[in-house]
């Protein structure tokens, strides 16, 4: 066609002229064809990239729940361990009873075919049976001598160390708390009823540790005799008369501005009042802060402080975030145990 034209005199360049401008403008349509065939191209490029990102957001998704999922199994596994130990000293308990009544028994049996002297034989061999259950009892579920030695660090922090020539920690125990503040030049006393605690205590070094009735030696005392009464742990195992006593007994042996702290589990928090407040047997009834605070001064004691301490791990909180997860938390997880800090 173009060849044809190309003959044709004048009107054929005329022609020509109006053919390639059609071609140029068919070309142009070509092209604007092309082009949003292209543009179409990248918005499916596009959507494409959208679509592998989402799926990247979704694996991110699924490898969260999975780590999530793997944190509960973990955590099921704490508890099954936990559970599995708590059977354990329940089984331990079961058997201890069942030795102490077979040793009652036998007293029983015995009382008539023995002398006074015979049955202060047993009676000091079921004390010391008990008494070695005891340690044995603190040594599993209050921690190493170590744990509560760093624990009591802490409690430094309560008192004045500079105003404390003398000290007595009544209920001692393992002595932990009579070792340190020895280490830091007080002049401090430790009494216990329990002799296997007390002989623990001497082979870890620790002076001035003796084997007593806390009421015996209290009454044996000076008035204003200690800048510092500490007793820990020790007001739930006594009845409330006396308690009383106790109470009026350290006031008494206490200096003026002395300082008697005591601390024993807090029953508000629900696992603690409703569990682990009975894993010892010879607990008798869960104390409340501010009954303890009420006897405190009732007694005469002034400046009472309060100090909730040791918090359950945080890895056996509710993990929910919501206003019933808090409320459960607070109720099940805070503080186990609380002190007592007055002033006479």
């Amino acid at each position: 066609m173009k060849k044809f034209l190309k003959n044709i005199p004048i009107v054929g360049w005329f022609l020509r002229t109006i053919y390639n401008i059609i071609k140029i403008n068919d070309l142009k349509q070509t092209i604007y064809v092309q082009q949003q065939n292209i543009q179409n191209l990248e918005a499916y490029v596009q959507s494409q990239q959208q679509n592998i990102q989402n799926l990247e957001a979704y694996v991110q998704s699924q490898q969260q729940n999975i780590q999530n999922i793997e944190l509960t199994l973990n955590n099921i596994s704490d508890n099954i361990s936990k559970i599995v130990t708590k059977e354990i000293f329940y089984h331990m308990l079961s058997i201890h009873q069942r030795v102490d009544q077979f040793i009652f028994d036998s007293k029983i049996i015995l009382k008539n075919k023995t002398n006074s002297t015979d049955l202060k034989k047993i009676d000091f061999k079921t004390q010391s049976f008990l008494d070695e259950y005891y340690l044995a009892f603190e040594n599993r579920f209050r921690g190493s001598r170590k744990s509560i030695l760093k624990r009591y660090e802490k409690y430094l922090t309560y008192i004045d160390i500079s105003s404390v020539t003398k000290a007595l920690d009544i209920g001692c125990g393992r002595g932990e708390w009579v070792e340190l503040l020895q280490r830091h030049s007080i002049d401090a006393l430790g009494v216990d009823l329990n002799y296997a605690m007390v002989e623990d205590a001497k082979r870890h070094g620790v002076k001035n540790i003796i084997v007593k009735d806390i009421f015996d030696f209290l009454s044996d005392s000076e008035d204003e005799s200690y800048d510092l009464i500490t007793a820990f742990h020790i007001i739930e195992h006594i009845p409330f008369n006396k308690l009383l006593t106790l109470l009026s007994e350290i006031k008494r042996v206490l200096k003026p501005q002395g300082k008697m702290i005591l601390e024993t589990p807090d029953p508000t928090n629900l696992l603690v009042s409703s569990l682990t407040f009975y894993n010892d047997p010879t607990h008798l009834h869960p104390l409340p802060p501010d009954v303890v605070s009420f006897m405190i001064e009732y007694i005469g004691f002034k400046k009472i402080q309060v100090i909730k301490l040791h918090p359950f791990d945080t890895d056996m909180h509710i993990k929910e975030q919501s206003h019933s997860a808090n409320m459960l938390n607070n109720l099940l997880f805070k503080e186990q145990d609380y002190m007592v800090i007055s002033i006479k």
